[in-house]
């Protein structure tokens, strides 16, 4: 069940053609048993680009995010930039025990291919808080580099680091 007021207009159910923008304020929306309250909603799509903002004063799922991209084939030419005031995860019902991430995001992925991804994926001040700790990490690197012959992902932070390398596949 969704309430709130939304306006679409445009033309076009097939992404790659479509020319449609949406803005729209909804007070509330049920997922996975969990009821999302007062998200606002503003984004376009024009021949497969798209660029939408989504704001959330939800008080278990808080934040404020853009997304741009390609869906004319495969998603591509990613971008992602936000804050997350507060994601309850366990509120929301993904997670059993108590869980709760906060910081700033940022990346850019030229596609998000699982055989090939080339991007980055930027936290700061990330905070990961379960019922007896707080984890706090200034930033956080993600950094995904792929050729015809080789795959490489580094993640680079104060508390881990760590590097793939080979040819492979991320789903299997």
């Amino acid at each position: 069940k969704i309430t709130g007021n939304v306006s679409i207009n445009g033309q076009s159910f097939d992404l790659a053609r479509a020319n449609t923008s949406i803005n729209g304020k909804i007070k509330q929306a049920k997922f996975n048993q969990y009821n999302y309250q007062n998200l606002a909603l503003k984004g376009k799509i024009n021949n497969g680009i798209f660029d939408v903002n989504a704001v959330s004063d939800d008080p278990n799922a808080n934040l404020n995010l853009t997304a741009s991209g390609d869906f004319k084939k495969d998603l591509k030419n990613v971008k992602l930039n936000g804050n997350i005031g507060n994601l309850n995860i366990k509120a929301l019902n993904f997670y059993d025990e108590a869980l709760s991430i906060s910081g700033e995001i940022d990346g850019a992925f030229d596609n998000l291919d699982f055989e090939n991804p080339n991007g980055y994926l930027s936290l700061k001040n990330l905070s990961v808080t379960d019922e007896t700790e707080k984890l706090a990490i200034d930033e956080m690197k993600l950094n995904a580099i792929s050729s015809e012959n080789q795959n490489q992902i580094t993640l680079e932070s104060k508390v881990i680091n760590a590097e793939i390398k080979g040819k492979f596949n991320l789903l299997e």
